[in-house]
């Protein structure tokens, strides 16, 4: 009895070996980041490397889903989570997109402003260690276009180029927005600067934006600019949501939040 104990415990021993064997030299057994920039300290996303040296792109949240492409391992750089490029190929997440690879580059991300996750814009230095908690995408650029997660969004004609906010860009007199709402639209806007003062131009919500003169509603649904005239721009100020959640902007005597356009509420 003891004999068939012993050898049915170093069968399992054995099976179990050949199992962890296996696994070792699976495509996708050890997958460790493939690179990961300075300034993500832990990221949800990103590009992966196996034991193997194949190349996935992969998420990690409850579970670990990942998905292998095809790309020149000597000329492939990690741009951020999403972005990366060979010398023929770029990529978002695990998608080849048409941009230029040789002249692709990520818009330097020196931004004033932060979309977190309540749909209001904070400034940077107020929000512990610079960090983005509602990261709605990433901009890029070749010779010829200007890319939003992944997607074209106008031809790159422009000279001067900068963030302002999480998901704002300014293009000489242009705002090109990225949707920050997650979804597969990604709907971008790309409009002329209405006669706002740019040094002091800022969003508050992605509805409601300001410079030091004025404040101005700007309506999502067919992106255009209202300013809000009898608001006292130096007393504006977020007056936490209503009754239906929706957050409630105003200078202490008029009170706007927004629902298909700015609209006035009592408080």
């Amino acid at each position: 009895m003891r004999k068939l104990l012993f050898i049915l415990l170093t069968l399992g021993i054995i099976s179990f070996a050949v199992f962890l064997g296996m696994s070792l030299f699976d495509d996708k057994a050890l997958i460790t980041p493939f690179s990961i920039p300075k300034y993500v300290s832990f990221p949800m996303s990103g590009y992966y490397r196996d034991g193997k040296g194949a190349v996935y792109w992969g998420a990690q949240y409850l579970t670990k889903v990942y998905s292998k492409i095809e790309v020149d391992i000597m000329s492939f750089v990690v741009l951020n989570t999403v972005y990366a490029k060979d010398k023929t190929t770029v990529f978002y997440e695990d998608k080849a997109i048409t941009a230029d690879s040789s002249s692709f580059v990520l818009i330097p991300k020196k931004y004033k402003y932060i979309l977190d996750e309540n749909g209001l814009y904070l400034d940077v230095t107020q929000v512990a260690n610079n960090q983005d908690f509602s990261e709605s995408g990433s901009w890029g650029m070749d010779k010829s276009n200007i890319y939003f997660n992944g997607k074209e969004v106008v031809k790159n004609s422009y000279r001067s180029i900068s963030y302002l906010a999480t998901n704002i860009i300014f293009a000489d007199n242009d705002i090109l927005i990225g949707d920050a709402s997650f979804t597969e639209k990604d709907i971008k806007v790309v409009m002329p600067n209405p006669g706002i003062d740019i040094a002091s131009f800022r969003p508050y919500a992605n509805w409601l934006w300001a410079d030091r003169y004025s404040v101005y509603c700007f309506n999502t649904k067919d992106n255009t600019f209202t300013k809000l005239v009898e608001l006292n721009r130096n007393k504006l100020y977020p007056y936490g949501k209503d009754t239906h959640g929706r957050q409630v902007f105003g200078d202490g005597n008029l009170y706007y939040t927004y629902f298909g356009g700015c609209i006035r509420v009592l408080r």
